[in-house]
């Protein structure tokens, strides 16, 4: 099988096979119409973006931040005005949470935000042929040589909890990030993948040992070998309530416990 992989494609793959065979592999997709949460993280994500291309804390106080935030607000996916300032207000603490969290960041030699990008050429994996390309939402050369990536989270964490780092380790997304960075920098002292939760004021990351890689790698030659056989499950998480598939009453788990109406967000 070829196919072309990125953060959030191998993300779905790994919560929920079915998930990703259904959208993915046999086409199925409705508009995109952004949820309240959704357009809450795309305007945080702005607001950050162009702080750092503006030299973030050298150049800009935590007030300066919020101007962003304010400047780039989007409101096409709040219900009303009501949720609308609940959610800018949760904004604007998450953004002063990191803005000082975030003064004594590690020296940076380079840095890239938002940048897209795709490898030149195919890995193999089994029998599989893949085709790596994704966004980084931070990619960081620090000055003593090591890479970092990183990924801003806005949503509420896991019920579960955050993740320690093997848990880190053991995402294929944050496999696909260490990937990409690789292929920009061959000759980094290292890479660690990190992301940081905005509501819990955290940083989780994972530096990639050649054990956690080759762990990762045949989890993800599992998941391809099911796709191509056909042969997948649905695995129940904490995206059921927003899924594609169950939206359109095309998931197992929930057949004949759901109403004919699509699921909202």
């Amino acid at each position: 099988m070829e196919i072309h992989l990125t953060p959030s494609k191998v993300e779905m793959l790994q919560n929920c096979p079915l998930a990703f065979q259904q959208k993915y592999l046999k086409g199925l997709s409705e508009p995109f119409r952004p949820s309240p949460a959704s357009q809450l993280g795309m305007n945080v994500h702005a607001a950050l973006y162009a702080f750092y291309q503006r030299g973030a804390h050298s150049n800009h106080d935590v007030n300066d931040l919020l101007r962003l935030l304010h400047t780039k607000w989007d409101s096409a996916g709040f219900n009303n005005a009501e949720d609308e300032e609940a959610f800018r207000q949760e904004a604007r603490q998450m953004l002063i949470d990191f803005y000082h969290a975030s003064k004594e960041e590690a020296p940076c030699r380079s840095r890239m935000l938002e940048k897209p990008y795709r490898a030149d050429r195919a890995f193999s994996l089994g029998r599989h042929k893949i085709w790596l390309g994704g966004r980084f939402d931070r990619l960081d050369l620090l000055a003593d040589g090591s890479v970092e990536v990183l990924d801003y989270k806005t949503g509420a964490p896991p019920s579960t909890g955050l993740p320690d780092e093997q848990e880190m380790a053991e995402r294929l997304d944050n496999l696909i990030y260490y990937r990409l960075a690789a292929a920009i920098y061959p000759k980094a002292k290292n890479i660690t993948v990190s992301r940081y939760y905005l509501k819990s004021k955290r940083k989780v990351s994972a530096l990639y040992t050649a054990e956690r890689l080759h762990a990762a790698r045949d989890l993800l030659l599992d998941l391809l070998d099911q796709l191509e056989s056909g042969i997948v499950s649905p695995v129940q998480n904490e995206g059921c309530s927003w899924c594609l598939v169950r939206r359109h009453g095309k998931c197992p788990t929930f057949a004949g416990t759901d109403t004919g109406e699509l699921i909202q967000f």
